[in-house]
């Protein structure tokens, strides 16, 4: 059985991975705390900016990493809010946009550090420089506003796996499923 260990994003905490860690248990995988002992490290958003440094064999699974060369901030951060909320409003999940980004204020308050660390590390846009060389797959979402479509330019010594799925940035926490598809079409492969 493989251990899965979850690094969130910007803003993010327990709250928001809740789901996925319910979607991952149902699916057969085990919860590791421990992000160096995880045989597999799903990383979100800004997350990235904090996978392991370990000589374990790893799967990292990146789902919208922060790399729009370019692009300022500010511009993405506007998109990506946008986009959350008309896709909560197009599912008629107002109330779930609410509480997350409620529980968006709450982590960003409780880790002050952590958020200034990960606004300067996507200002410098050094994605590829902070990949481990380790089997990585890269899933973007079609409306995300903070990753770029072009990842596929992203110099790596090890392959890089890319997928694309229907939805905006944040839409793994709320629909799993499909990511988790993914991971586990890739450990069939490899």
């Amino acid at each position: 059985m493989s251990s899965v260990a979850i690094i969130p994003g910007f803003a993010e905490g327990k709250w928001h991975y809740k789901p996925m860690q319910a979607a991952l248990l149902k699916s057969g995988y085990t919860l590791e705390k421990n992000i160096e002992k995880a045989n597999i490290v799903i990383a979100h958003s800004g997350g990235v900016f904090f996978l392991p440094l370990t000589e374990k064999s790893q799967t990292i699974v990146l789902i919208g990493p922060p790399y729009w060369p370019g692009k300022p901030i500010l511009l993405c951060m506007a998109q990506k809010i946008h986009l959350d909320f008309h896709a909560r409003q197009q599912e008629k999940k107002l109330g779930y946009w609410f509480i997350k980004t409620f529980w968006n204020g709450i982590y960003t308050v409780i880790d002050l550090l952590r958020a200034y660390m990960l606004l300067s590390y996507v200002r410098k846009h050094d994605l590829k420089d902070r990949l481990p060389n380790k089997k990585i797959i890269i899933i973007r979402n079609k409306n995300d506003a903070w990753c770029s479509p072009d990842l596929m330019d992203i110099p790596h010594k090890n392959p890089i796996t890319f997928f694309e799925l229907p939805g905006e940035h944040d839409d793994c926490w709320i629909h799993p499923e499909p990511y988790i598809k993914i991971l586990q079409k890739f450990s069939r492969i490899n």
